[in-house]
């Protein structure tokens, strides 16, 4: 019998949807402490929570059963496309703390093909040059004091967006001309140091400028985009978004494309200058198989070009006579 498709289960998974559209941002805890309540209620929830029981044996397994079911469905409620490879990170974290009760699990999860939500693997876009530019332009004349010198961060340090909204005064070193990350989405991209090009020492003087004004002499516990809304007013808390000002910059430039493209769009410049894996990896911190396969491709296309633009340069051969 397949069990996803009992009608029991598929009242899970009903019950996991209402969830996600109750409240999209309810953590992997609050449904462990929800899950209870929600069993015991007469429903058929209640009934799902029995048959499934059923398929465990032994006190530690009924308990690991329950687990079970809530992993289940956090990953039906948080399924979405953007959401699918977090989900898979923190269901995978759950698993590791539960320590023999989550190797059980994980066991009955992957024989039903249900241990991952599957994502889709795209290596994301690189913008041109053109335009990088007219966002650029607009993002200097945004409303947003934070976009112009987070949209630099990007293109520049190939910061993700976490790591550049939580970035303090404390990680940045202008007498030596870097910066450390600090918290990472993985384990290899913090602490990595990134040194600071010409273009991103300029703008980190003219913002400078516009926070002391604002603030004062910055600390180093400060974050540098400071939270408040509309307009910053608490350095010691971070921006919680820069959503809506990405979104009009973009739109203003006529680019399609996330912000994530931001770092893929530094990283290929780096590949196309001819920098190798490993200096990539420093700079970006973790990047796929995929990834250095597609940049690869790059490499060899811009040596080509490189090459072939050299034979365009030689004199034209003189026919013989």
């Amino acid at each position: 019998m397949n069990v996803l498709h009992t009608p029991t289960v598929r009242s899970l998974i009903a019950r996991g949807q209402s969830l996600r559209r109750l409240r999209p941002t309810l953590s992997l805890f609050t449904l462990l402490i929800l899950f209870p309540a929600l069993a015991v209620a007469q429903s058929p929830f209640d009934s799902g929570f029995t048959a499934m029981q059923t398929l465990f044996t032994g006190t530690v397994a009924k308990v690991a059963s329950l687990i079970a079911i809530v992993v289940g469905g956090y990953q039906f409620a948080h399924g979405e496309p953007g959401a699918k490879k977090t989900v898979n990170h923190e269901v995978g974290f759950l698993l590791r703390i539960l320590g023999d009760p989550g190797d059980l699990i994980r066991i009955r999860l992957r024989k039903r093909k249900m241990l991952k939500l599957k994502v889709r693997q795209t290596v994301g876009k690189a913008f041109t040059p053109e335009e990088k530019s007219r966002m650029l332009e607009e993002a200097r004349k945004a409303r947003s004091p934070h976009i112009y010198l987070a949209l630099t961060l990007a293109l520049n340090a190939g910061m993700r967006d976490a790591e550049i909204k939580t970035l303090t005064w404390g990680q940045i070193d202008f007498a030596k001309k870097y910066l450390a990350v600090g918290r990472s989405k993985t384990e290899a991209g913090e602490g990595r140091t990134i040194p600071l090009n010409s273009t991103l020492l300029e703008v980190f003087s003219e913002y400078g400028e516009w926070y002391r004004d604002k603030f004062g002499k910055p600390r180093a516990e400060w974050f540098v985009f400071p939270f408040g809304k509309p307009s910053p007013s608490d350095p010691t808390r971070p921006v919680t978004t820069l959503k809506t000002a990405w979104n009009n910059v973009r739109t203003k430039a006529k680019v399609t494309g996330r912000w994530h493209d931001n770092r893929h769009t530094m990283i290929t410049d780096l590949a196309e200058s001819g920098a190798g894996d490993q200096t990539i990896m420093d700079i970006a911190g973790h990047v796929s198989k995929q990834m250095l396969s597609h940049y690869s491709h790059i490499r060899m296309e811009a040596k080509r070009s490189a090459l072939e633009a050299i034979v365009n340069r030689q004199p034209a051969k003189v026919k013989s006579s």
